[in-house]
């Protein structure tokens, strides 16, 4: 009776701890990680924007090599 009563104690002490890990660690965690997530998208969408420029001038000097291309052709 008394190790089921050590055991309870026990478990009640490990719950105890559990929760207020989860009250105070956990949100300190999840404020560590915000900011950095937040600098992270951020640089994706402006490296993903920077791409998107890229593949716009690409596309752009693709067309522009075609068309020059085609008024070659009509000249000779």
């Amino acid at each position: 009776e008394k190790r089921g009563h050590r055991e309870v104690r026990l478990l009640e002490n490990v719950n105890k701890m559990v929760v207020e890990a989860n009250e105070q660690v956990m949100p300190r965690c999840l404020q560590g990680i915000h900011q950095p997530l937040a600098d992270l998208s951020t640089r994706l969408e402006v490296a993903n924007h920077t791409a998107q420029r890229v593949q716009q001038r690409e596309l752009e000097a693709q067309q522009s090599a075609q068309l020059q291309a085609g008024v070659a052709q009509e000249r000779e």
